[in-house]
């Protein structure tokens, strides 16, 4: 049971990355907040803004669910962090993350979450452990490498069941200015493969990615107007319904 709720939300942890078809190397929309500070914090010394993004979705139009998560990043510290959770009559799941960045060599840096897990479900007792989730990133101009390994220490839940550890790699290329491919390798128990394009053009951001296993489509775009950010995604899932993901966000160079 704890395993199913487990994979429940992390299904939607990533969702608000709406267009995105890579989580390790989301930038210069309101998405990479999220990114940074519960999935990928090697690339806290990438970004040069602080900020603080809202995201709501009902994953795939359920009405009984809500998934909520607010981010947030301070510049300065290289930390960020993040509070999520699908609400729903009769069970709650929250995740709690707090990661850091750190300089290793002028294009190479390391990344750590710290994540507590929280399931409370009526007729079962509450539920809490917690992960870490180291990360690593190489990053020139010309491409992005990031390897992330979820779950790393692998804990237990009150039934003894383990959690999977995930690994990722992720690769950004530029293709011309304000044109970047994106692809994913994620390999748990089965394999799983992203891959997509994102368009920056000033104010506008657009993305359309794939995703195998199942196979799934993401497309969305997010508009920045000086300070304030909101972004929207769309995902579709051939056996269930489609999921709206809508961003908001603030953003300063502070």
């Amino acid at each position: 049971m704890w395993l199913l709720v487990f994979f429940l939300i992390q299904i939607f942890e990533f969702e608000e990355i709406g267009g995105e078809a890579s989580f390790l190397s989301a930038s210069a929309t309101v998405d990479d907040i999220p990114v940074l500070a519960s999935l990928n914090p090697s690339l806290q010394l990438k970004s040069q803004e602080s900020g603080l993004v809202f995201t709501h979705t009902k994953p795939y139009g359920l009405s009984e669910i809500d998934y909520l998560k607010v981010s947030f990043r301070l510049k300065n510290l290289s930390l960020g962090g993040s509070v999520s959770g699908l609400i729903s009559p009769g069970y709650g799941e929250w995740k709690f993350s707090l990661g850091k960045g750190f300089s290793l060599a002028p294009s190479f840096s390391f990344g750590l979450i710290f994540s507590l897990y929280y399931f409370s479900i009526t007729n079962y007792e509450a539920d809490f452990f917690f992960s870490l989730s180291p990360s690593l990133s190489f990053l020139r101009k010309e491409f992005l490498i990031s390897l992330i390994l979820l779950n790393s220490n692998q804990p237990q839940t009150r039934a003894e069941e383990s959690l999977p550890l995930t690994f990722i790699l992720g690769v950004g290329i530029p293709l011309q200015k304000g044109i970047d491919f994106h692809f994913d390798y994620e390999r748990e128990r089965e394999e799983r493969v992203r891959a997509g394009l994102k368009i920056l053009r000033k104010i506008l951001a657009a993305g359309i990615g794939l995703a195998t296993n199942p196979p799934q489509f993401t497309s969305g775009f997010a508009l920045s107007l000086s300070s304030f950010q909101t972004s929207y995604g769309l995902k579709w899932h051939p056996q269930l319904r489609e999921s709206h993901i809508i961003n908001l966000g603030w953003k300063s160079s502070l």
